[in-house]
């Protein structure tokens, strides 16, 4: 799978959310979220509470910066790391103080 997926969990409808609304998000059509990746997304994790920046890791070692509040799809990769050579297990983004983000292989 080469996108990520939004969902509304709680009517198990895909998700579609307005980036300029400040408002409710609204179940509606389906919105996914191109990773960019040349390889299978193996982690993911997000900022609570609102969830708008989340961080992934891949089969290739590379982990990207994900904020789905980007209009522009090309610009919804916000950092890319390069310092793993193997798959991604775990990815974790630190809540508070500095938001540190934690990945392991």
């Amino acid at each position: 799978m080469r996108v990520v997926r939004l969902w509304d969990a709680t009517v198990e409808r895909h998700l579609r959310v307005n980036p300029l609304s400040l408002g409710p998000k609204i179940s509606a059509d389906l919105q996914d979220i191109a990773t960019q990746a040349g390889s299978n997304m193996t982690a993911i994790a997000s900022d609570e509470p609102d969830g708008n920046v989340f961080v992934s890791g891949f089969g290739d070692g590379v982990v990207r910066l994900f904020d789905k509040r980007m209009q522009d799809a090309s610009n919804i990769v916000m950092r890319v790391w390069r310092q793993h050579h193997t798959w991604i297990q775990s990815v974790h983004l630190q809540k508070g103080g500095q938001r540190e983000l934690i990945t392991g292989r």
